[in-house]
Formats: structure tokens, C-alpha cells, sequence
């Protein structure tokens, strides 16, 4: 068993840099107000890599009177990146583009960065579909603070902002497989096609819990999957 379980540990951390390596940031760029930030286009050719720890620092003085709403920061000109409201209509994500409560992000073949009010950060890799559940945050963590956001297939990079780290009980990720919870500040998760998700800490301490509702603790440089089998916890 011992032997078996370190063989899933390291399969599930390769396959972690495989996705690690298919989400690329960009330069950062403040904005004016950094309540609302703009979004930035950039070829492939001039994409760099940010790590996690720039991502959080750079421009993370939220502003207030951002309820419900958060922005795009950096959409890249690799493809096309779409957003589709809670009324159905679609659009495309271009600089300056606002995003809110019940909108849905889907990067095809394209790529997209996410800042959002609380300072935190979202990097969507290609064929990702993103759903922002429900954000409220008035620039303070006073208790009325959410995020609720939701990863149907793909992968992604995250760096919590104030929420994640002040009111840990109200940030949490839903995938078709797990709920993730926070007691940390970076992590990157990936949905497969058949339903698993992998989640690998890359700061602080995650929370992961499978179908079965069996929930284990997930410290930083560590990786764990859930699994579409309703009788079997994360491992």
C-alpha cells in the first residue's frame, strides 16, 4: 500500500507540471484604480512566465465599491477568449472588459488572465470553461465577502486576494468532482475530460473534498485527485 501510494504521488505531480507548464502569465500592468483593472493583449511570441508570488504582489491594493464585479486583466491574443453572461448573451473578452456575478468564461484556444476586486488572480489555460458563481466583495472583509467560482474543464492558476485569506470559509472552487476550499494562497487545478480533478498546493494549505464528501487537508508542494465515483474519496 505504502509502495502504491507513493507511485500515485508521483504520477499525480507530473502530471501537475504538465499543466503547471501550459499556463503562461504576462508582464503585470497597474492600473490608475486598482478597484478596476484593465485588460492587455500580447502575442505568443513576447508571453512570459510569471511566478505565482509576482502574480499575487503585483497591483494587489484592491479598491472599494467593486461589488459583484471584477475584470479582466489580461486577455491573450492567442485565441478566442468568450464570456457569456447570466442572461445568455456572449461576448468577447477586450481590454477594459468587466466581468460579474453568473458570468462564464471559456478560452477555446485562447488564454485569459483574471484580477479580480479582492486582488486576487485567476490564469486560465486553453480550453478552460470558468464560472463565476457569486463574488461580493465592498473593499473590506467585514463578513458579507463570497467567492464561489467553478471549473468545468481545463485548468488553471490561482493566487487568493483578501477574501481567500481573511474568510477562508467563504472562498471555495466547484468542480464536477470536488470542492476546494482554502487555507492558503496558490494552487493550480485541472478538470480532465473523464471527471477527475487534480488539485496541486503551491502555497499555504488547500482543503479537498470528492463526491463522497471525505474532505483531506492539502499542503503546499503536495497533489491529490478526486474522482467521478461517488464512493471514492480524494486520493
Amino acid at each position: 500500500p505504502a509502495a502504491a501510494a507513493r507511485m500515485i504521488k508521483r504520477r499525480l505531480l507530473a502530471a501537475a507540471m504538465l499543466v503547471a507548464t501550459a499556463v503562461p502569465a504576462t508582464a503585470q500592468e497597474k492600473c490608475a484604480n486598482c478597484g478596476r483593472v484593465e485588460s492587455v493583449r500580447e502575442s505568443t511570441a513576447t508571453t512570459g512566465w510569471t511566478p505565482l508570488g509576482a502574480m499575487a504582489s503585483a497591483g494587489a491594493n484592491p479598491g472599494a465599491g467593486d461589488a459583484g464585479r471584477v475584470s479582466t486583466q489580461y486577455n491573450f491574443s492567442t485565441g478566442n477568449v468568450v464570456a457569456t453572461g447570466a442572461d445568455g448573451r456572449a461576448r468577447p473578452l477586450v481590454k477594459g472588459t468587466e466581468l460579474n456575478s453568473g458570468d462564464r468564461v471559456v478560452t477555446n484556444d485562447g488564454r485569459a488572465q483574471i484580477r479580480f476586486a479582492d486582488g486576487a488572480y485567476v490564469s486560465l489555460q486553453p480550453n478552460a470553461d470558468f464560472a463565476i458563481r457569486e463574488f461580493r466583495y465592498e473593499g473590506r472583509t467585514d463578513g458579507s465577502e463570497r467567492g464561489v467560482f467553478g471549473l468545468l474543464k481545463g485548468a488553471m492558476r490561482t493566487v487568493t486576494g483578501a477574501i481567500g485569506r481573511v474568510n477562508r470559509a467563504a472562498y471555495e472552487i466547484q468542480t464536477p468532482t470536488a470542492t476546494i476550499g482554502i487555507r492558503g494562497t496558490g494552487g493550480l487545478i485541472q478538470v480532465f475530460d473523464d471527471g477527475r480533478t487534480l488539485l496541486v498546493g503551491t502555497s499555504g494549505v488547500w482543503t479537498l473534498a470528492g463526491l463522497n464528501k471525505n474532505v483531506i487537508d492539502l499542503p503546499a508542494g503536495q497533489a491529490a485527485m478526486t474522482f467521478p465515483d461517488p464512493n471514492k474519496g480524494p486520493e
